[in-house]
């Protein structure tokens, strides 16, 4: 939902960036990629765990407890990626 509305808010500031050249809409335009950008990156982080977990929660014993490490570990990193109101 906010990825979809960030991308429609660059299209539209670009399309009216293309016929004013405005500076204050440049800077907006880079604002919104930078939202954009770390959106993605949280997205990647969080697949990237959840293919580990999974790849390791059905082998041995040992890579069912990175499984569970991995577990953990996504836990804390959702909870520290909370904000406040």
């Amino acid at each position: 939902m906010k990825r979809q509305q960030l991308e429609d808010d660059i299209r539209s500031l670009e399309a009216s960036y293309g016929q004013t050249g405005s500076l204050v809409m440049q800077r907006q335009i880079t604002t919104f990629r930078k939202q954009l950008r770390a959106l993605d990156d949280n997205r990647e982080d969080y697949a990237l765990l959840w293919t580990k977990q999974r790849y390791y929660a059905g082998g041995d014993r040992a890579g069912r407890l990175v499984a569970h490490q991995l577990r953990v570990q996504a836990v804390g990193q959702r909870v520290a990626g909370l904000q406040l109101p």
